[in-house]
């Protein structure tokens, strides 16, 4: 992992160098086309979900915080950690949800984009763009072990048949819970508009925010280059023995971009954009985050000064309805006002 890693630290290095150089629009344009991009991701998983669970109310915002919170994991931790992180926080969410159900919904999620991405590499093998059959011999030490080591990915697989087998004989309901995620796939038109073409939206802000930073960093942009970004982008987290394909990512992309920008630029591009992606990622998750562990604390200061007799009234009686720490129950103390008492509660 050596190679790798020292291909990452020598982007990191030049990107210090010349951050002082970044145009502040394109990198302000690219961050936008990233939060567009992972609000149609999320609009389409929440469509799907929706699908899945036809009298639950899925609301797209939880949708939004489990997927940042997921992809801000992948970028600092190895083996797409993330994933299973969306699912644990969506699962707490999603009233009645199961995990093998959610694992499905990401499945079909993953449909149009093994498509977009798959017909892009084609494209760019063809055109010899991407020298695909120079990749093991390449300075990225994951892919060229793999190539050294295909056993590995056999024995990733059998792993991974033998865990979907097992719980397919040990949980109840298991075959009929994974089939539950793939209900929208039953309904080809509303897959259609409300799935496949959000995410070829998701995909069209993807390739323009890659576009953009191209341009906030000095490398001159084109939609051959936008595109080519996305395939090495791609290649480097198919197998993601980095966190977010760091070191395998800057050096395919000096290789594959040689001839369009000095190597100084690609670097810092290279580096700048994953920067800006991770920093993006936790400051949208991180804000909720943070919003939810004052919550109960307001709420206690609210509930204090909403327990004390109103003059000329009594009390509202939803106030003692609270002492059992129902949640829902303390939402409803913050919205009253002592001011104006609402309405006795009915029954």
């Amino acid at each position: 992992m050596r190679e790798s890693l020292d291909a990452f630290l020598s982007a990191v290095e030049v990107f210090g160098e010349r951050i002082a150089d970044v145009r502040l629009l394109p990198l302000l344009l690219g961050i936008a086309l990233h939060l567009l991009n992972s609000a149609l991701r999320t609009v389409a998983w929440r469509n799907i979900i929706a699908a899945a669970y036809p009298a639950t109310r899925v609301r797209w915002r939880h949708v939004f915080g489990a997927y940042m919170a997921g992809t801000a994991a992948n970028t600092i931790m190895p083996a797409r950690a993330g994933d299973p992180l969306k699912l644990f926080l969506l699962h707490g969410r999603v009233a009645g949800s199961t995990y093998p159900t959610l694992a499905a919904t990401l499945l079909v999620e993953s449909i149009v984009d093994f498509l977009l991405a798959s017909a892009m590499l084609l494209w760019a093998w063809q055109t010899g763009l991407l020298p695909l059959p120079d990749l093991p011999s390449l300075p990225t030490f994951e892919i060229g072990w793999i190539v050294g080591h295909p056993w590995v990915l056999g024995l990733v697989a059998a792993v991974a048949v033998a865990a979907i087998l097992w719980s397919g004989t040990h949980i109840r309901n298991f075959w009929a819970r994974v089939q539950l995620g793939f209900a929208i796939l039953k309904q080809p038109w509303r897959y259609l508009w409300s799935v496949a073409l959000v995410q070829v939206g998701s995909w069209i802000a993807r390739v323009g925010g890659g576009w953009a930073f191209l341009e906030a960093f000095h490398v001159p942009g084109s939609l051959k280059v936008a595109i080519l970004v996305q395939v090495v982008s791609s290649v480097a987290t198919s197998l993601p023995a980095t966190p977010g394909g760091v070191g395998p990512k800057q050096a395919l992309l000096v290789i594959v971009l040689s001839g369009e920008a000095a190597r100084s630029n690609l670097l810092a591009f290279s580096v700048g954009m994953d920067v800006a992606v991770i920093a993006v990622n936790l400051i949208v998750r991180g804000a909720p985050a943070w919003c939810s562990c004052a919550q109960p604390a307001r709420l206690r200061v609210w509930r204090r000064a909403a327990l004390r007799r109103p003059r000329g009234g009594p009390a509202d009686p939803r106030l003692r309805a609270t002492s059992g720490g129902r949640f829902d129950r303390v939402r409803r103390l913050a919205r009253w006002s002592p001011a104006r008492p609402g309405p006795a509660r009915r029954g």
